[in-house]
């Protein structure tokens, strides 16, 4: 449940103008402002009745993504990790400082950015599905220790 869509809305609005700067296209469209649509309408799929937190961290997930490219990092997995754990500081830090612009505080705020990125509430999302839909034995199991 949303507290205030008023709210909320300025927050989406204040993610999607951060994304659409976004000089890489998809499809015609700023890449990161269309994949942060993408997975707005995925969390509204496996989780409609979503937490007002999950939806907004979801649609921050990437945001500004390409102002930290992979290259400035070293090639193999120790680079890789380094780029992604940089990248969650990141999209916390932008998400947490537009949160605000919008009117939230930090209780609202907090657990995005203790989550140090949106693809674990994703997971956690998706790992919930799994479990309503009994799809995969042991998932609740595994669900719980996502986090």
């Amino acid at each position: 449940m949303i507290a205030n869509l008023e709210r909320f809305n300025k927050a989406i609005a204040l993610f999607d103008a951060a994304n659409a700067q976004d000089p890489n296209l998809d499809d015609g469209q700023p890449k990161e402002l269309r994949y942060a649509q993408r997975m707005t309408d995925m969390i509204g799929r496996f989780s409609p009745e979503a937490s007002e937190v999950a939806q907004l961290a979801v649609r921050a997930q990437h945001i500004q993504r390409w102002t930290v490219p992979r290259s400035n990092y070293p090639l193999g997995k120790p680079g890789y990790f380094a780029w992604r754990t940089g990248l969650y500081q990141i999209h916390a830090q932008i998400a947490g400082e537009l949160m605000a612009q919008a009117g939230y505080d930090a209780v609202m705020i907090e657990p995005l950015e203790r989550a140090k990125h949106a693809a674990q509430v994703v997971l956690c999302l998706e790992m919930s599905w799994v479990v309503q839909h009994r799809h995969l034995q042991g998932a609740d199991r595994l669900f719980q220790s996502v986090l």
